[in-house]
């Protein structure tokens, strides 16, 4: 039969915890108060900045929408003016960065074709969202291509579609990028893009014209 401990020695036991667990809180509060105001304060500040995030967006937002307007209305002075202001005072902002892609087709409209470059080669480094990234660089593209630059032009071309192989474009791209190969009789490259869109884009427009290419190439009929 197990000893039992005397009911006294069981409740000084107890008195003893409670006394040492008192000492500690006496020597602990102050470490506690401190952490719990320093939490506190950072739950403050994280709410605060979330808040005035907030409102920045919202009136970067109004500018980009007014912006936009302007733009599609063809007031691309104003359009311009509006985009430049937008990108001093919201830069940071998703807003801030659309903004590069607008600036970039009023340069294009223009004719600015190196200040329309660099706009859309900044927005495709900066635009986080994929459809507006691929934006950027078929405005890339196209001012390649207006300028008559068929070796970037299509280089460019053949750069979206590797990056963005999933868009419903990227096998006519891929396409176009092979017969700029075969035109220029690098027959090795454009099989491999020939190869490329059969393998991967079977149910595609340019499925066929691949494959009858690639056959083509095989049988040596290199003009076809």
């Amino acid at each position: 039969m197990s000893a039992r401990f005397p009911k006294h020695k069981k409740e000084d036991k107890f008195i003893s915890f409670v006394f040492r667990a008192v000492d500690y809180f006496k020597s602990t509060w102050k470490t506690f108060a401190i952490v719990g105001g320093i939490v506190i304060a950072i739950v403050i500040i994280m709410i605060a900045y979330l808040n005035h995030r907030s409102t920045i967006n919202h009136m970067a937002l109004q500018d980009y929408a007014r912006a936009s307007k302007l733009f599609k209305q063809q007031e691309y002075a104003a359009a311009k003016d509006s985009l430049n202001l937008l990108r001093e005072n919201y830069k940071s902002t998703k807003y801030g960065k659309q903004a590069l892609l607008y600036l970039g087709k009023i340069a294009l409209v223009k004719q600015n074709y190196e200040e329309a470059n660099n706009y859309f080669s900044e927005a495709s480094k900066k635009i986080n969202n994929k459809l507006l990234k691929k934006a950027a660089m078929v405005g890339v593209a196209k001012c390649f291509m207006v300028q008559n630059n068929d070796k970037e032009y299509y280089k460019q071309l053949k750069e979206i579609a590797r990056k963005f192989p999933d868009a419903y474009d990227a096998p006519d791209m891929y396409l176009k990028v092979a017969e700029y190969y075969k035109s220029q009789n690098k027959t090795k490259q454009a099989k491999k893009l020939y190869s490329l869109i059969i393998k991967k884009y079977k149910n595609s427009g340019a499925y066929q014209d691949a494959k009858t290419s690639l056959n083509n190439i095989k049988k040596g009929n290199f003009s076809l």
